[in-house]
């Protein structure tokens, strides 16, 4: 059976450190690309570099802070994408 479903656009992200340091920061940094949907054309790169605060020495508030990172690189993205759908959609004037 074949597939039926179209890809619009793919984002491909390489994470280069997801961690929290000794004075409890969160840090998240990481390389993110959205492509068309074969793949083949890059339509924008972005890197992001975030840092979320947590009390040092508590794992469950690093988790915490470690997350929040993640949830606002998945904003940057995600608006990102919202912006290059809506340049790729909007016919020629």
């Amino acid at each position: 059976m074949y597939s039926t479903t179209h890809i619009d656009l793919q984002v491909q992200v390489e994470v280069y450190r997801f961690e929290t340091d000794a004075q409890g920061n969160a840090q998240l940094s990481a390389k993110w690309t959205i492509r068309d949907g074969t793949g083949k054309n890059i339509l924008y790169s972005a890197e992001s570099n975030l840092t979320q605060p947590s009390k040092p020495g508590d794992t469950t508030d690093a988790a915490a802070a470690l997350s929040r990172t993640v949830n606002d690189m998945s904003r940057e993205i995600a608006n990102m994408v919202q912006q290059v759908r809506t340049r790729n959609t909007t016919p020629p004037a």
